[in-house]
C-alpha cells in the first residue's frame, strides 16, 4: 500500500466548447457586480485619510472629492 501514489479527487471539468459572443450580445447582458477585497494595508490608509480629512476647509474637501469621483 505504501507503493501506491496518494488518492486525490479528480478536479470537475467542462465539455462546453469556447465560444467568441458578438459585441452585441455582450452589451445586452447584464453587468456583473465587481466584487473587490481591499488589503489590510488598504484600510490602514484609508483609516489615515478620515483622520487628516477632518483638519482641512470644506472647499478643499469638495475639491479632493471631485478628484477621487475623476470629475473636473
Amino acid at each position: 500500500m505504501r507503493k501506491l501514489p496518494p488518492a486525490t479527487v479528480r478536479g470537475y471539468f467542462d465539455a462546453w466548447p469556447n465560444f467568441a459572443r458578438s459585441t452585441r450580445k455582450i452589451a445586452a447582458m447584464e453587468p456583473q457586480p465587481m466584487r473587490v477585497w481591499p488589503s489590510a494595508h488598504a484600510i490602514t490608509r484609508l483609516e489615515k485619510t478620515f483622520d487628516w480629512v477632518l483638519w482641512i476647509d470644506e472647499a478643499n474637501r469638495k475639491l479632493i472629492w471631485l478628484r477621487v469621483a475623476r470629475r473636473p
